[in-house]
């Protein structure tokens, strides 16, 4: 009796790579299976690694709550550089201004000296993000600090997003200020500006760094610009009061992108939001 038809199947083809590597399909089907999972590999990997930079505005807590005194630890410079390469902020006990240039963060002090920090210092408050710019303009005449603003203004995409701001080049003359280090029970901004050092720098090199952030950011981060200097000779710098260039290159990198980190402190939880605070903010800010 003959026994039934079978088919039995072969075997998929494979080459061996030798030295117990891994082994290579022959086989026209597997090799193709091989190679879109090979293609999707690398794309994963690809949009992996362009996701680590993300066009995102990193702040740690709010204008406000720095209003009402909230200068305790909230994040260290190591954290902070993970979250950005550029920005601006203010230090443990407002110890200083800060501006974060190529992911070395300076603080200029009360005594309007300047020091690079470490990667311990703590931070109550900040704004950052991975600078790449989307636009350059030249500035090459004299222009007060309403006129550059107008100008940015009209290069713009929208006012409605948040735009990081680098302006490198010579300066007619730029106007700082400090603030200095404060201890427990700590006052309210206003009250520490009422004391603050001021400084006027003519003819200087040097680098504005910060942010045009919308309207309705308001309460979380200062509306409109909110800019720090730092001389190319790191002999000063400070929070802009007012400035008139020279020449200068403006880099200007817009977002749609903004995370907040609020505290998680007692005095944070405490504190009453309801209030209007833009008066002190502009008293903080912008009166010189």
């Amino acid at each position: 009796m003959s026994s039934p038809n079978t088919t039995t199947a072969s075997p998929a083809r494979t080459k061996p790579t030798g030295n117990n590597g891994p082994t290579i399909p022959t086989d026209p089907l597997l090799m193709t299976i091989h190679r879109l999972t090979l293609t999707l590999c690398l794309i994963c990997l690809s949009l992996l690694t362009g996701c680590t930079h993300s066009d995102l505005v990193h702040q740690t807590s709010s204008i406000d709550a720095l209003l009402q005194g909230e200068y305790g630890p909230l994040i260290t410079v190591a954290q902070l550089k993970t979250q950005g390469d550029t920005g601006i902020g203010t230090f443990e006990h407002l110890d200083g201004e800060m501006l974060m240039l190529d992911g070395i963060v300076y603080q200029i002090r009360s005594d309007g000296t300047v020091h690079k920090r470490d990667n311990d210092t703590q931070v109550p408050f900040a704004t950052v993000k991975f600078f790449k710019a989307d636009q350059t303009i030249t500035i090459d005449k004299p222009m007060p600090l309403a006129n550059l603003y107008q100008t940015l203004d009209e290069q713009l995409p929208t006012d409605n997003w948040f735009h990081t701001f680098i302006i490198k080049g010579s300066f007619k003359s730029v106007k700082t200020r400090s603030v200095p280090r404060q201890t427990p029970p700590y006052p309210p901004l206003v009250e520490v500006v009422k004391q603050q050092p001021t400084w006027t720098f003519e003819n200087v090199t040097g680098t504005l760094v910060g942010f045009k952030c919308p309207s309705f950011s308001k309460g979380l981060n200062v509306p409109g610009y909110h800019l720090h200097f730092l001389r190319d000779d790191l002999a000063g710098g400070g929070h802009v009061l007012d400035f008139q260039t020279n020449h200068v290159s403006v880099k200007i990198d817009s977002s749609r992108q903004w995370q907040v980190t609020l505290p998680d402190t007692k005095k944070f939880r405490e504190m009453d939001f309801a209030k209007d605070r833009s008066k002190e903010l502009h008293k903080v800010e912008k009166d010189h």
